[in-house]
């Protein structure tokens, strides 16, 4: 098939599904999308995206960089612009060295990075202590959290697996309490 006949073919199907979600998590709409397989044969989703050497360089280039850029917690002067670096800042530990008891920040930021790349969303739980500060930042799996919006109010749901009876349950979160990257969306959320 001819790069212009495959690129219009392409153009066509993406126009009959354009109010579709066409991302990894959704495997459906890749399903329809490609009619299951790609033009080479393969049957490519979310589960096994990562085997193809492609795909695997570029999420790795691109979240081992993103994750390597350095983050820095500043201080806003009053006319709203960044002056000086905050090391106390009770957030510049987690963004810049550890995000949690378990994850160094590198590891966090890489994982949400490719979170974002194979899904389309990130998701990560701010944990704060009684005080309300920020003291560990936990990536949330794409593909079991989700927006929501009921009555007006945006909220997140993720599906968690509880310790004691080894069973999923899912877990409703404020959005004060989810740091996201947004993917591209039709539908605002």
């Amino acid at each position: 098939m001819k790069l212009s006949s495959y690129v219009k073919n392409m153009f066509t199907r993406a126009t009959e599904r354009r109010n579709q979600a066409l991302t990894l998590e959704r495997l459906e709409s890749w399903d329809n999308y490609l009619d299951g397989k790609t033009d080479a044969g393969v049957t490519v989703n979310h589960k096994n995206a990562l085997h193809y050497a492609p795909v695997w360089q570029a999420v790795s280039l691109i979240s081992g960089d993103v994750a390597r850029i350095p983050l820095q917690v500043k201080q806003w002067d009053d006319a709203h612009k960044y002056t000086e670096l905050d090391r106390l800042h009770e957030a510049h530990t987690v963004v810049a060295r550890r995000a949690n008891r378990e994850v160094s920040s590198f590891k966090f930021w890489r994982r949400y990075m490719l979170h974002a790349l194979l899904w389309g969303n990130a998701y990560a739980l701010i944990v704060r202590n009684g005080a309300g500060q920020v003291v560990e930042l936990v990536n949330l799996l794409p593909d079991r959290t989700a927006v929501e919006r009921k009555d007006g109010r945006l909220f997140y749901t993720t599906e968690v697996r509880d310790t004691e009876t080894d069973t999923p349950r899912v877990v409703v979160l404020q959005p004060s309490d989810v740091l996201h990257v947004e993917g591209l969306s039709t539908n605002n959320l």
